[in-house]
């Protein structure tokens, strides 16, 4: 829901979802408990308009790539891909 408002995310998580935050930089990570490291990500986040901006476009571009129509587009893709194989190994 951030991402699709274009606001920064601050997770407090780990794995898959860690990884499209900090891969994307769409926002920061913070450990579970780290609370020194929670107000350090809420002060950068606050006090830098061009961080802000990053996040904002980093954002609608890994938005583009959950669209409905990129997906489509891909799976089309991998259809006549697996097509043209079988159809080689008839």
């Amino acid at each position: 829901e951030y991402l699709a408002c274009s606001k920064p995310i601050i997770a407090i998580c780990r794995g898959e979802l860690a990884r499209v935050v900090i891969s994307n930089d769409v926002g920061i990570v913070v450990d579970f408990g780290d609370i020194d490291k929670l107000v350090n990500a809420i002060e950068a986040v606050r006090g830098s308009p061009d961080l802000v901006h990053m996040i904002e476009k980093n954002s609608n571009k890994v938005l583009d790539t959950f669209s409905l129509d990129y997906i489509t587009s891909l799976f089309g893709r991998i259809l006549a891909k697996d097509y043209q194989r079988s159809a080689r190994m008839r």
